[in-house]
């Protein structure tokens, strides 16, 4: 098995947020961002900053993007509740969340500085619910408080990390909190005190597995799957086709060494990345509670991570921010399995047509490939192997008729190229993302013309952003955000200088209810691109 570290990746710049398309998690300058994570639930009970710092540093290394994360873990059989001095987070024992216990609270701190300093994403879930209500989690504890506790605990916690900006909030964990009592009151009240503090940042929901609609709440950012190795691809598909658009991700599946096989673990990134999702979270058990053997061959050594670091280069060497699934196969035509078990061949294309890739789980095909569906006269193809990490040159073949494709072994990605693009083999570059695009200048909005009531129609003009092909306009009622309540502006641009160049476009927004003080702020956007928010 070969490893190859990933060049070094641009900064981010935090906190993420939608595509104007909201299909993908794009930073504050716009920039695509992939999502390679992995389960770390129990890291702030279990591990000394030196152990932190080890984990960490192999995840970075092998280019992992984000970390799931338990501020408070109830799991006694995962090394919950206290962390590795012993102290709990609260004093009063459970049942009482109103005194914190500073010392367990700086571990936690800890976690989140360290995590931070890597550029790394934190899925940061303030109170997880736990397996059918049950003593791996706080669905209990949660319940016999009030709502106002739960409330206060929300505020402490977005205070406390009010400065974090890479994170994003998990709500629920492993139940739907609908079907136990009071807890869905609690895990709303929770997040009612986060949003009373810092508004901005995405949530996202976590719920029993199968079962994502539980968390289909107009709250949640994001349509997460939680599934297992047959069905993800079903799972992926279903939430890639919820409405409204938003991000998909294969938040939890099966992990390693807890039943999933080689194939499994491969094929459950590859149906996210290839069926419209934004990223995957792996798992590996030592690693997700930190027991004994985490740090060895079993851990962070196995071959699972090894596979993610590989199918994250192989991604990142292609434009895959504007990939688009091939779920009715017009380009893979034959050969592509049955959705929702371990024969499903997912493919995607990016939207010009400059790469296509297939995935083949557990077998060598054949497959037949659509060869018109190549954006140019004629394709390059490869064989990718995320176990080794290495690539095969096929060929070079005419963009015309039909053309089938049978892998040297099973498991094997398929890569065709537009082959005067001279893309290098995959896993070997990274493809530059999209440039930013600038700031919008020069808003004016026109004398608003007030309707009844405190209605208000109001006429937008802003000069023309290079490369945007549309604009939306944000609402907020502070002028430093959270901008929200959108509107796509479309692209009504002219010409006001006689030079025949656009140079000014604008939007009428009718019959506004706004309140005494509100700001706009208008953005262009192209593709998954968008100016800064910030």
């Amino acid at each position: 098995m070969t490893f190859f570290p990933p060049p070094a990746a641009a900064a981010i710049q935090w906190p993420l947020r939608l595509s104007a398309d909201g299909r993908r998690l794009i930073d504050d300058n716009g920039v695509p961002f992939l999502l390679v994570g992995d389960a770390s639930w129990a890291i702030a009970v279990n591990l000394t900053p030196v152990e932190m710092d080890r984990y960490l540093d192999d995840r970075v290394a092998k280019g992992f993007t984000a970390l799931i994360i338990r501020a408070i873990d109830a799991d006694a059989a995962a090394g919950g509740p206290t962390d590795y001095r012993g102290e709990v987070p609260f004093l009063n024992g459970p049942d009482d969340w109103s005194r914190r216990n500073e010392a367990y609270w700086q571990t936690v701190d800890l976690v989140m500085s360290k995590a931070k300093a890597r550029d790394l994403l934190v899925i940061f879930v303030p109170a997880y619910l736990g397996y059918q209500c049950g003593s791996e989690g706080w669905c209990q504890s949660m319940q016999s408080q009030s709502d106002a506790a739960m409330v206060d605990y929300g505020r402490f916690i977005a205070t406390r990390y009010k400065s974090y900006n890479n994170i994003v909030w998990l709500d629920g964990g492993d139940v739907d909190a609908n079907q136990y009592g009071s807890a869905i009151n609690r895990v709303i009240a929770v997040k009612d005190g986060i949003v009373s503090v810092n508004p901005a940042l995405l949530r996202w929901g976590h719920t029993g597995r199968n079962d994502e609609s539980a968390v289909d709440y107009p709250w949640i950012d994001t349509h997460p799957a939680y599934s297992d190795c047959d069905l993800s691809s079903l799972r992926i598909r279903t939430e890639f086709e919820r409405a409204p658009a938003r991000p998909v991700m294969l938040l939890e599946a099966r992990y390693e060494n807890e039943g999933a096989t080689t194939s499994c673990i491969t094929s459950q990134a590859m149906w996210s990345f290839l069926g419209g999702a934004v990223g995957h979270v792996f798992g590996n058990r030592p690693v997700w509670n930190f027991s004994s053997g985490w740090d060895g061959s079993t851990g962070i050594g196995a071959a699972g991570s090894l596979q993610m670091s590989n199918i994250g280069r192989l991604m990142r060497s292609r434009a895959w921010w504007r990939f688009q699934p091939d779920y009715v196969h017009t380009t893979v035509i034959s050969g592509f399995g049955t959705l929702g078990t371990a024969s499903y061949v997912p493919a995607a294309r990016t939207d010009d047509g400059q790469t296509i890739m297939a995935f083949l789980p557990g077998t060598v095909g054949p497959v037949t490939v659509n060869m018109t569906r190549v954006g140019g006269t004629s394709s390059k193809a490869w064989w990718f192997d995320s176990v080794l990490g290495t690539s095969t040159l096929i060929g070079s073949f005419p963009a015309t008729g039909t053309r089938s494709f049978t892998a040297p072994s099973p498991n094997q990605t398929l890569v065709l190229d537009v082959e005067s693009a001279g893309l290098a083999a995959p896993a070997t570059t990274v493809y530059a993302p999209p440039a930013p695009l600038a700031r919008v200048n020069a808003v004016r909005v026109l004398r608003p013309v007030y309707g009844p009531g405190n209605t208000v129609t109001l006429k937008f003009q802003w000069s023309v952003v290079a490369g945007a092909s549309s604009y939306r306009i944000y609402r907020s009622s502070n002028a430093a955000g959270p901008w929200n309540n959108t509107i796509d502006a479309g692209s009504d641009c002219f010409d006001t200088n006689g030079d025949t160049v656009n140079d000014t476009c604008q939007f009428t927004w009718a019959n506004l209810v706004i309140p005494p003080s509100e700001y706009f702020l208008v953005t262009g956007y192209s593709g998954a691109s968008e100016s800064p928010l910030h």
